[in-house]
């Protein structure tokens, strides 16, 4: 009895073996997918546009992801002039629904006050309200209206 060896030429040797790494790799992938990329916790928006403390990188990154602006405000609770800008800047915050403010209270004497957008980040020390509007006119991803009007 003579046995048959079946040979298959080169190029269906080659086609049937792609076609098996494609069919593996995608069980792989769903596997990779459901065990590696899923992020370990859910990440919520703050409950409230203005916090008293600082958000979560991920916050942060969720905030500027959707189209928002993030004021932090770091002060001097003892400076007037201080408590008067955070009160604006509340304010803005409430106007507006994309902005978001942190107030962040320290024993420094300086004012610092940082924003966030899509559209980049600026840091500001011992600016007057007109000019912190002016820097969030510019950097906002969607401006307000009254970015025009002044």
């Amino acid at each position: 009895m003579k046995i048959m060896k079946v040979r298959l030429p080169s190029s269906k040797l080659i086609g049937l073996s792609l076609i098996f790494i494609m069919f593996l790799s995608t069980f792989a992938f769903s596997v990779l997918q459901s065990t590696i990329f899923t992020p370990s916790q859910n990440v919520n928006m703050p409950e409230s546009r203005i916090v008293n403390y600082r958000l979560s990188p991920q916050q942060e990154e969720l905030i500027i992801r959707s189209g928002g602006t993030i004021i932090t405000f770091i002060y001097n609770p003892s400076c007037n002039e201080c408590l008067d800008q955070k009160n604006y800047l509340e304010n803005l915050a409430m106007r507006y629904t994309w902005l978001f403010l942190e107030t962040i209270s320290t024993e420094t004497n300086y004012t610092r006050i940082y924003i966030q957008t899509p559209l980049g980040q600026r840091s500001l020390e011992n600016k007057t309200n007109k000019q912190i509007f002016d820097v969030i006119c510019e950097l906002a991803y969607q401006p307000p209206v009254e970015c025009v009007l002044s």
